[in-house]
């Protein structure tokens, strides 16, 4: 391994639409439960954008409310919650270049995938990720806890990669995990007892049409149809637009 540089080159997200590249960005000294990791490789990611526009608004910005001892958090620079600078880019893969004296199960030169989303760790309306609230992999060093990216059932958010494939490819286990994600996810396979549904459609929606996916799925308190024409979405058209009540 090369000697470990005092700074780095990164991107930083310092306010809403304020990107800035900063060529001087300290690398972290790992504590005694910390990894410093190399990135190798970063994918770019539409939720990248999401971030850079809403910033400290961002669901994933705000400050952890549980899922670990809070006190933990001030022990780890890297934790950057609410309008401190962040470093985006989550489809990661890294290698391992120093640990602290407490870690055991990473050892330097092991090549991992980031699983960025640290669900256990909950915010006030979403969970905890990297390249969100703690810094991500569009830098050339990142600094990670071993206690925030360790789930209470052990599971590590470390994925051990192969060689034998390349950096790109791995990054790109990400976008594709988050595809299958969204169809196993149980928080996606009810419809939301009193919500509020639009539905958009070339034609008329029978009111009887829904029957089987509200019996199956839930029903929400409202639903409002609207009639697409010239595949405009025309909001003050009322006669294109009505409301049905879920039987």
């Amino acid at each position: 391994m090369t000697d470990i540089p005092k700074t780095q080159q990164a991107v930083q997200l310092v306010g809403p639409d304020e990107l800035v590249f900063n060529d001087s960005k300290e690398v972290f000294e790992p504590g005694p439960h910390q990894i410093l990791c190399r990135v190798e490789a970063s994918g770019l990611c539409f939720s990248d954008l999401k971030l850079l526009k809403q910033f400290s608004t961002h669901v994933r910005k705000g400050p952890l409310e549980s899922g670990i001892e809070l006190g933990i958090l001030d022990e780890i620079p890297s934790y950057v919650p609410c309008a401190k600078p962040t470093v985006p880019g989550h489809e990661a893969v890294v290698i391992v270049v120093k640990t602290g004296p407490e870690v055991e199960d990473y050892k330097i030169g092991q090549r991992y995938l980031v699983q960025a989303d640290y669900r256990w760790l909950k915010t006030a309306t979403s969970n905890g990720a990297f390249g969100y609230n703690f810094e991500g992999a569009l830098q050339e060093y990142v600094l990670m806890d071993e206690r925030v990216i360790t789930s209470p059932e052990g599971d590590s958010m470390l994925l051990a990669a192969s060689v034998d494939h390349s950096a790109a490819a791995v990054a790109l286990a990400e976008p594709w995990a988050c595809v299958e994600q969204a169809y196993a996810n149980k928080e996606r396979q009810t419809i939301k007892n009193n919500s509020k549904m639009l539905i958009i459609a070339e034609t008329v929606i029978d009111d009887n049409a829904l029957g089987d996916l509200f019996d199956n799925y839930g029903k929400p308190a409202d639903i409002w149809c609207h009639r697409r024409r010239n595949t405009e979405f025309n909001q003050n058209s009322s006669r294109d637009q009505r409301r049905i009540r879920p039987r």
